[in-house]
């Protein structure tokens, strides 16, 4: 029979996870809590230092504590701030980021107040949910049990409506995409190079390979790209040199609103430098900014001069390669948009061996009621 015990909430740990202390002093994360709570656990798994631990009861609730609109939250990972409000969740937000971004070496005035989302729920315009016995779910906690969902708050409704209609026998994953132009599409094999036209508000239409990426939170990743351009105008830089360019948002928003922007873009993905391309044309950049099919590093190390460099790397962050070139022959500025305060950590550690000064940070809720949120950091040589 698995141990119980109580643990005291603290505070809310990178993941999602609520952290508090065992009566021995041990830590413990256990999901679902809330800080300043007294809950009783099971313990899950034993280690050195901390264990993990499930929810059993919340003996002494904490004000802030919400009902979860979700009616599968018991069961599913996914919304781990889905307990509180979103002011809190905001917060306590914050509060990690700038934990991570003090251990890159930020100063306090450099780290902004964080960027809220318009809306916590029916955002996600693209859904992949994992198949057993036709029927279909999120991944438990232990990365293997199957959740039953039916529909996720988080989806476009869109996409709700299409997966009650959707026939998952035979298969193990469901991935939906939606766009306003395209409506819903259920992603294949054959089908996931097909060119959709997505809509990022404010900045018109562009045209993206249906399983390419593309910010699965338009609303947010606007806000994203109206700092990015701002940042880009008081840098004062007419050069721009994006890396991990996808469509060439970025640089096609920036140049679109600064008239005196050039820009090159590099970007793996072969189908998104034809969309980015494509989109260049459309609105008439294409003499402005150009998109190649190059990996990071090698695009970077080719580089004359750069002025002004925009990465947009995955979660793992800025490959070595790529960094020991930037770190050989740094920019002059350098913005980071990041999906992963870890790696970002850890990145900007290494790039502030080569004198990078943090002159501005702030956190975007791009991912509301997850654990997950985008930064936006602006470096200096």
């Amino acid at each position: 029979m698995a141990s119980r015990e109580t643990a005291e909430i603290r505070n809310f740990a990178f993941g999602g996870e609520a952290f508090g202390l065992l009566p021995s002093g041990k830590g413990c994360f256990v999901r679902g809590a809330v800080p300043g709570e007294r809950v009783a656990v099971e313990i899950v798994s034993e280690h050195a230092r901390f264990v993990r631990a499930k929810l059993v009861a919340v003996e002494t609730p904490d004000p802030r504590r919400i009902a979860p609109a979700c009616p599968f939250a018991a069961q599913c990972p996914g919304c781990s701030f889905g307990h509180v409000s979103p002011e809190n969740e905001l917060l306590w937000k914050q509060e990690i980021f700038a934990r991570f971004m003090a251990g890159a070496g930020a100063p306090e005035e450099a780290i902004r107040p964080p960027c809220a989302e318009p809306a916590r729920f029916g955002w996600r315009n693209k859904l992949h949910l994992a198949v057993e016995n036709g029927v279909t779910g999120y991944r438990g906690e232990d990365n293997h049990s199957l959740v039953p969902v039916n529909a996720c708050l988080l989806a476009v409704p869109e996409i709700n409506a299409a997966l009650e209609k959707t026939d998952a026998a035979g298969c193990d994953a469901v991935e939906l995409r939606h766009t306003p132009r395209d409506g819903v599409l259920r992603l294949d094999g054959n089908n996931r190079e097909k060119i959709l036209s997505d809509t990022l508000p404010g900045f018109g239409d562009f045209p993206v390979p249906a399983g390419a990426f593309f910010q699965t939170n338009p609303a947010v990743a606007a806000l994203l790209a109206e700092d990015v351009i701002r940042l880009i105008r008081e840098s004062g830089g007419e050069e721009l040199t994006e890396l991990h360019c996808g469509v060439g948002v970025f640089s096609l928003c920036a140049a679109e609103r600064l008239p005196g922007l050039t820009a090159a873009g590099a970007e793996i993905t072969a189908s998104s430098v034809v969309c980015a391309r494509r989109a260049a044309g459309e609105r008439g950049l294409s003499s402005r900014c150009r998109f190649f099919h190059r990996d990071a590093a090698s695009f970077y190390r080719e580089r004359k001069k750069v002025p002004l460099l925009l990465a947009d790397p995955p979660r793992g962050g800025l490959d070595k390669g790529l960094l020991r070139e930037i770190v050989r022959r740094p920019p002059e500025n350098m913005i980071y948009v990041s999906c992963a305060p870890d790696t970002l950590q850890r990145d900007i550690k290494i790039l502030r061996s080569s004198g990078a000064q943090i002159v501005s940070t702030r956190l975007f809720n791009m991912f509301p009621a997850t654990a997950h949120f985008e930064s936006l950091t602006l470096l200096r040589w």
